[in-house]
């Protein structure tokens, strides 16, 4: 089984045009899969740091991370698509 971790896409920050194109391209890679695959999102936390007044800050802040699974290895059709990935590892 391959899994690939997906980036994720604030489409709220981009212009109406780009958001456009980001959701083509996500139905395009949809439309285009021939054996079944499973998307997952998990919540997870990151750490995070900002610059106080003398030192830095920590603290941790919730988050997303979104990943699919496939039978077989989609790297074309991602990179085709232009699918944004973190990462992808064979389990």
């Amino acid at each position: 089984m391959y899994t690939y971790e997906l980036r994720s896409v604030n489409l709220r920050n981009l212009p109406e045009k780009d958001a456009a194109a980001v959701l083509d391209r996500f139905a395009s890679l949809l439309d285009s899969l021939t054996d079944p695959v499973s998307f997952l999102m998990v919540s997870d936390s990151k750490v995070v740091l900002t610059l106080g007044e003398d030192s830095f800050l920590r603290y941790s802040t919730p988050c997303k991370r979104f990943f699919v699974t496939s039978p077989v290895k989609l790297d074309s059709l991602l990179e085709r698509e232009a699918i944004p990935l973190l990462s992808q590892s064979l389990c």
